[in-house]
């Protein structure tokens, strides 16, 4: 069981911004035992979190209805598997809403260290039962990634991204309880953010300039969590 207050939640009317933030104050981190888990991805689609030693992505789970929220630190695995934060975030913007998710590994007197997932909801990629799954179970699933021993040349793209990566590795698994209340207050937040979209005049809509508008307000090692 979980303590029914085991998140905040935050609005900032000048970011259009709304926020639900769960602390993960004493993460049970487990070693993991599946080698294939990572099998799952898209080479197209997680091109990103494959490339990159620094980011962070969703891997849902077959037959399980669950969603992983997978967190790649190549160089700062410590940071998060002590306590850290995650904020689940609500952009509604006139240009498009968006989606993101934030993980604060800050620790004190050290640098800031910040994963982001961020999603407009005009990309293909969206997934709304996908992303409901991260919490309608009452858990949130994480796997937390480093750098394998092999690399990875992603075909099917153009030339000059044809170029070795490091390939990732699911470490760590993390299974973290959250209350009836958190996971209610997130899918609700969700699906406001659909509604809003669906509101939206679709001439309006400019998915660059909405990324963009998110990047402005959350610069790379500023704090993207609401206080």
């Amino acid at each position: 069981m979980c303590s029914e207050r085991d998140y905040t939640e935050l609005v900032d009317e000048r970011k259009q911004l709304r926020q639900i933030v769960i602390p993960l104050l004493q993460p049970q981190w487990e070693e993991n035992t599946d080698n294939n888990m990572l099998k799952l991805l898209s080479l197209e689609e997680n091109y990103s979190f494959i490339s990159n030693p620094f980011s962070a992505d969703m891997l849902s789970i077959p037959n399980a209805a669950e969603t992983m929220l997978l967190l790649r630190a190549d160089n700062y695995p410590g940071r998060f598997k002590n306590p850290f934060t995650v904020a689940f975030s609500f952009y509604k913007y006139e240009l498009g809403a968006v989606f993101a998710v934030y993980m604060n590994g800050l620790q004190p007197h050290e640098m800031p260290v910040f994963l982001e997932l961020v999603i407009t909801l005009q990309n293909p990629r969206f997934n709304p039962l996908q992303i409901a799954q991260l919490w309608e179970t009452g858990e949130l699933h994480l796997g937390l990634c480093g750098k394998s021993s092999s690399n990875i040349i992603i075909e099917n793209l153009p030339e000059e991204r044809k170029i070795k990566h490091a390939a990732p590795s699911l470490k760590w698994q993390c299974i973290h309880p959250i209350s009836r209340n958190c996971s209610f207050a997130l899918s609700e937040a969700l699906l406001g953010l659909i509604n809003f979209q669906a509101q939206l005049p679709a001439e309006n809509l400019n998915e660059q300039a909405a990324l963009e508008h998110v990047w402005a307000l959350s610069p790379f090692h500023v704090n993207p969590l609401l206080k």
